[in-house]
């Protein structure tokens, strides 16, 4: 299946802003958290089609996928 993929704040690095990704049928937010390289633990915020979702929702063809760190401040 197809899935975009968005990456914000220091998730852009070395990597992109927005892609296109191909993953198996049921992979999760997770799947594609660690296929990018990305510490589960700092994948704070997710977004699927303007939804807040969590890391194990199961994508579906076509879905946007938003994902941002956490972000330290006071």
């Amino acid at each position: 299946m197809q899935v975009t993929v968005k990456l914000y704040g220091s998730f852009r690095v070395h990597r992109f802003k927005e892609g296109l990704g191909h993953y198996p049928e049921g992979a999760t937010v997770q799947a594609v958290v660690v296929a990018l390289g990305i510490p589960l633990e700092q994948a704070d915020i997710v977004i699927i089609n303007e939804q807040r979702a969590s890391i194990e929702h199961v994508l579906h063809d076509g879905d946007v996928v938003a994902i941002f760190p956490l972000v330290a401040g006071g």
